[in-house]
């Protein structure tokens, strides 16, 4: 009796010291909503360089599990933006008195909706974050030119007081789907602060869905529709919990 008495006293202050350092269970986060910005077309502001193709995004994701969360994201992006000034024109004829040049523009622009999934390691102040979205969106793409015809009065170039100007614009709409995937690090400064690197690969398949020209005869090329693959670069988000 006092052997069985001694051995069960031991198994249970074993039992306690086992108890003690038990791993500790994840659990659910007190604030499960998150408001994310991309800051990465001010960070290249501010540090004074040029950004491509900028792209202003807001996402907001729900926590669904302890490693999950659900998110939406919008996106605004300028793809393409330029006018050349007339030293890049092209010259189109010239004669002893004018030169006639062509200057060209464009202007792209895009606009989509996603929704999607996120994974990561809980309760870790620095974490890999690896997710997967859905996508819908337009794209708007407007192309033109200007012909320019310039005099030479014997001095300087001038605007030529005998042939016209003329502009020429086309702009073609899309409807966009696809699908995007996403890797990045999140570093955690707080409960309701943390902020996210992260690169995201995008698969498009475009639709040409409207053409406008303001001279159909100028049309070159039919608008097909076509997958398209997007790389990207690196992009920085600031996130706000709650």
């Amino acid at each position: 009796m006092r052997k069985l008495l001694i051995l069960t006293l031991t198994a249970l202050s074993f039992g306690s010291a086992f108890g003690q350092f038990e791993p500790r269970l994840d659990s659910m986060p007190d604030h499960r909503n998150t408001f994310g910005l991309n800051l990465t077309p001010a960070v290249v502001i501010f540090m004074n360089s040029y950004q491509n193709n900028p792209r202003f995004s807001a996402t907001y994701k729900r926590q669904t599990d302890v490693n999950k969360k659900i998110r939406i994201t919008a996106n605004y992006e300028i793809r393409q933006n330029f006018e050349d000034d007339i030293s890049q024109g092209q010259v189109l004829e010239y004669s002893d008195t004018t030169i006639t040049y062509r200057i060209q523009n464009a202007n792209h622009r895009s606009f989509d909706a996603r929704i999607g999934m996120e994974w990561f390691k809980p309760n870790r102040k620095v974490t890999s974050v690896y997710g997967v979205d859905l996508m819908l969106g337009s794209l708007s793409e407007q192309d033109g030119h200007r012909t320019i015809p310039r005099y030479f009065d014997g001095a300087n170039e001038v605007p030529s007081p005998f042939i016209a100007q003329s502009d020429y614009k086309q702009t073609v709409q899309y409807a966009l789907l696809g699908f995007d995937f996403s890797i990045g690090q999140r570093i955690r400064f707080s409960e309701k602060i943390n902020m996210s690197i992260r690169w995201t690969p995008e698969f498009f398949y475009r639709i040409p869905i409207q053409e406008t020209y303001s001279d159909f005869t100028q049309r070159i090329d039919t608008p097909e529709s076509g997958i398209e693959l997007r790389l990207r670069g690196i992009e920085l988000y600031l996130n706000y919990n709650f």
